[in-house]
């Protein structure tokens, strides 16, 4: 029985050639010659000979990371410079929600000077009125012995100020808060026990209104143990505090029994905001004084 004759099969080589031998030259010119140039041209883009090899997805990926490498030494774009700082970016920060005796005026550069103390002067005897920096940076400082005084002060300076533009009053930490103690509050040592409150409050009250009055209890263990107390209290009036000091502290009000007064320090927050504050307001005077110094010519001297 003659055998089936078998048709030559015809094997179709896939596109990757890892792990197979390339053509030769001598095999590629040959094939060129059957179909054309059109495969010459492609295989003239690759390299073949024995050095060489065909560009691979990971050439590409170190082509794009030496492109991503000269971005990133190229020099940043300049920024934008800041915006001046104004007065009140720099004064919020020594406001205070409560009332103060010290208040800080803002828009007064165009008030005329005289028109401005008389209406600060018309609330009360004033601690300080600090005008050094109203035409400068439109800000004037003021405080008040009195906290009723500051209280009327900060309700009205706004409306009774005469100005082309509307003035902002605050409460504000005073200036001298770093170098004074609290001059209208005053700490009443060894009261006798048998004192009552009622009569430490009878016996201040007589210099002046008492904003607050406290008591603490201290025991002192000795021989025998004994107890004293200690009063803080908050006049109004500074000037009050003050009276009451020097009187009582010269002749104590409970015959045999020596009393100390003192004034009471700072309030931490205060003292340090105070030191802030000057250090804004030093700053303030040198950037004047440099200012000065350029318009008329000369070198710039730091003030004290």
């Amino acid at each position: 029985m003659a055998a089936a004759s078998q048709a030559p099969s015809t094997r179709v080589m896939g596109s990757s050639t890892m792990g197979r031998k390339l053509p030769s030259l001598t095999q590629l010119n040959a094939l060129e010659e059957l179909v054309g140039s059109s495969l010459a041209e492609a295989i003239d883009t690759m390299t073949i000979n024995q050095g060489g090899s065909p560009t691979t997805s990971g050439d590409a990926a170190g082509a794009a990371a030496g492109a991503n490498s000269h971005a990133s030494n190229a020099q940043p774009a300049p920024r934008e410079p800041s915006p001046p700082a104004t007065p009140w970016s720099q004064l919020r920060a020594f406001t205070c929600e409560t009332e103060s005796r010290g208040l800080l005026l803002l828009n007064v550069e165009h008030v005329e000077v005289e028109h401005l103390r008389t209406r600060c002067m018309e609330q009360g005897s004033l601690k300080y009125l600090e005008m050094e920096f109203q035409h400068s940076h439109g800000v004037v400082f003021v405080a008040y012995q009195d906290l009723r005084a500051a209280e009327s002060a900060f309700r009205s300076l706004g409306r009774n100020v005469v100005s082309s533009t509307p003035i902002a009053v605050h409460y504000s930490v005073p200036l001298d808060a770093s170098m004074t103690p609290r001059e209208h509050v005053l700490i009443l040592r060894d009261v006798p026990p048998e004192v009552r409150d009622e009569e430490v409050r009878n016996v201040f009250s007589c210099y002046g209104t008492l904003r607050s009055l406290h008591k603490e209890v201290t025991v002192t263990t000795q021989e025998v143990a004994t107890s004293t107390s200690t009063y803080s209290i908050e006049f109004l009036s500074i000037a009050d505090a003050k009276q009451a000091a020097f009187q009582v502290g010269s002749a104590s009000p409970w015959p045999g029994h020596q009393v100390k007064v003192e004034f009471a320090k700072q309030v931490a927050a205060d003292e340090k905001g105070s030191r802030q504050l000057l250090t804004v307001l030093l700053q303030w005077r040198r950037d004047m004084h440099g200012r000065q110094a350029r318009a008329s010519g000369q070198a710039p001297q730091q003030p004290q």
